[in-house]
């Protein structure tokens, strides 16, 4: 295979105690009709057997190679492990508990290499327990500070237009990152340890000039909620805790200071609302994980704005020009339904999920 016509791909895989579903993944990507790939899997302190089966495949196939951490850093932190230990010009993200179409990188690179512009690429995520339907394809900013999916997890895949086009954030679970711009970008903020990583990954490839586009034409299969259903107690501390803190986190990175000073106080406001929502019907803990994500930010403003100003000064883009690419209305039911019908662990990953 011709490197310069195909160049390597390095697919990029954080596994925490997924011993059944890491064997599949690996086993799909093996079928992929991609052949210039390497695998490299950070495996965050595992004790499934995990951590005795990667060093098995690791012998037994020389293009994976294995990083194991003593204890769970998070996927955002491990994934920069992963990126400091491949050499591809192209990062696959995927989780664990995925399978891949066995066109899935071949399409996806073609269409990169012939768009420079372009420094990220959606694949189509489906559920893997129903192929018909999707799982995530892509998402948008609202002048809330909150993401809006265009098409929500369980909508039937053929409801959605078959055609490339602009979106501001991908998931981890299935998106392709040109390594420039991943590098120009700064790779994932570890500090975040999980969720929003992706977004706010994202939204700094779009700020230094760089497209994002969702492209259903590379697929994915996804088994949705894995990790709530292994460690639910752990997953509701990190959704609430983590998601309301990255959130604003990401805000007062990115955001332009006009931008920021009309979006915040909103944001803010909203997460209050829910914490309290969550306190007043007796649903305590999760409406004080929620307050210990928000007043974390203060107390770690210098750090934030430190960061805020490495990435502002990598700007190319105004966020008058980028709001035009990425930004879509307020929907009042889109939120209502995402914050209040479900107000449980799942209802708020549906919130800080990318």
């Amino acid at each position: 295979m011709n490197p310069k016509k195909n160049p390597l791909a390095s697919v990029i895989i954080v596994n925490f105690n997924g011993l059944n579903h890491i064997k599949k993944c690996l086993l799909s990507i093996k079928k992929n009709n991609y052949k210039n790939f390497e695998v490299v899997v950070v495996d965050n302190g595992s004790q499934d057997g995990s951590r005795e089966f990667l060093i098995k495949k690791m012998r037994a196939d020389k293009r994976v190679r294995v990083i194991f951490l003593r204890e769970n850093m998070g996927p955002a932190f491990a994934r920069n492990v992963a990126v400091s230990n491949s050499i591809g010009t192209y990062l696959s993200f995927l989780d664990n508990d995925t399978k891949v179409d066995r066109f899935w990188l071949s399409k996806s690179i073609t269409f990169m290499e012939n768009n420079g512009n372009i420094g990220a690429c959606q694949c189509q995520l489906l559920l893997m327990d129903d192929h018909k339907k999707i799982d995530y394809v892509g998402d948008y900013l609202t002048r809330t500070g909150f993401l809006m999916q265009p098409f929500k997890m369980g909508d039937r895949a053929k409801s959605i237009p078959d055609e490339t086009k602009e979106i501001f954030a991908a998931k981890s679970a299935g998106m392709i990152v040109k390594r420039k711009a991943f590098e120009t970008a700064g790779g994932f903020d570890s500090d975040y340890f999980i969720y929003v990583e992706e977004t706010d990954l994202c939204w700094r490839i779009w700020l230094t000039g760089y497209e994002i586009v969702y492209f259903p034409k590379s697929v994915v299969y996804h088994k949705f909620g894995t990790s709530y259903r292994l460690f639910p107690e752990f997953q509701s501390f990190l959704a609430r805790f983590h998601g309301s803190k990255n959130y604003i986190s990401t805000l007062i990175k990115n955001l332009s200071a006009q931008e920021l000073l009309l979006i915040l106080p909103l944001h803010l406001i909203l997460w209050m609302i829910v914490a309290f929502q969550q306190i007043l019907t007796l649903k305590i803990k999760s409406g004080m994980y929620i307050l210990k994500g928000i007043f974390w930010v203060p107390f770690n403003l210098p750090s934030l704005l430190a960061k805020r100003k490495v990435i502002q000064s990598k700007r190319v883009i105004d966020d008058k020009e980028l709001f035009e690419h990425i930004l879509q209305p307020i929907n009042i039911k889109y939120f209502f339904d995402k914050f209040f019908s479900k107000s449980t662990v799942k209802g708020f990953k549906a919130i800080n999920e990318k």
